[in-house]
């Protein structure tokens, strides 16, 4: 199994509008991409000082696990999907919500 981490990093006064956005639209969105096998949406909820990749103004982080299937879709899902996906974030939100992609290494399970 091949995961790709999405942080997303934002002001608590964000989080609910965020939440809603990214269970009701993003993920399903997700779930249904070709090469998929799961979606996890991970409420971190640490402050940001705990968290390595937060800037100095976030309080709050939420990250997605994604999932995929093989190795090949990686790329693919790197260099196209995912950066589709994740304008409609930015046309949404703006500079309100950052993110920070991670690419992980095969997971036996």
């Amino acid at each position: 199994m091949y995961r790709v981490n999405v942080s997303f990093f934002l002001k608590a006064q964000e989080y609910a509008l965020l939440d809603e956005f990214l269970r009701t639209r993003l993920v399903p969105l997700l779930r249904d991409d070709e090469g998929v096998a799961q979606v996890d949406l991970l409420e971190v909820m640490a402050q940001a000082p705990v968290v390595e990749m937060a800037q100095p103004m976030d309080d709050m982080v939420l990250a997605l696990l994604i999932s995929l299937e093989q190795e090949r879709d990686l790329e693919h899902y790197l260099s196209e999907v995912l950066g589709e996906r994740l304008e409609l974030l930015g046309k949404t939100f703006g500079e309100r919500v950052l993110y920070h992609v991670t690419p992980m290494r095969e997971i036996a399970l």
